[in-house]
């Protein structure tokens, strides 16, 4: 019914067997806990040493990808890049260590609200 022959049946039979016998001889599996790295400590891919088609090589979840620069906050913190997602274009911020500018733009300013790294302002009322 497998298509398989009588001669080499018998052949995975015994390799079978010789696996179970030596599986069997062998002590249990010791689950070992080992010291895992912290977050974020992952080495950082190297950005690209030759410039790409856009203007700026972006390192984004592990990643480098190539974007368009947009903008950047006044105190250059932060710049905004259109990115290739998909089968379209998003705009986003980045910080500016993850990003390296090959072919440099005229600085625009750009406002960032809800910056990560904003302290919150409270109004007096």
């Amino acid at each position: 019914m497998t298509g398989i022959g009588d001669r080499l049946g018998e052949l995975l039979i015994d390799e079978w067997v010789t696996h179970r016998t030596v599986t069997a001889s062998r002590p249990a599996a010791v689950v070992v806990d080992l010291p895992l790295p912290e977050p974020g400590s992952a080495p950082q891919p190297a950005f690209p040493a030759v410039p790409g088609r856009r203007h700026a090589w972006v390192r984004r979840a592990g990643r480098i990808t190539d974007a368009h620069y947009r903008g950047q906050t006044e105190d250059g913190a932060w710049i905004q890049l259109q990115l290739r997602t998909g089968k379209g274009q998003s705009l986003a911020f980045v910080r500016s260590k993850d990003v390296r500018i090959y072919h440099p733009q005229p600085v625009v300013i750009v406002t960032y609200i809800g910056r990560p790294d904003e302290q919150p302002t409270t109004r007096a009322g």
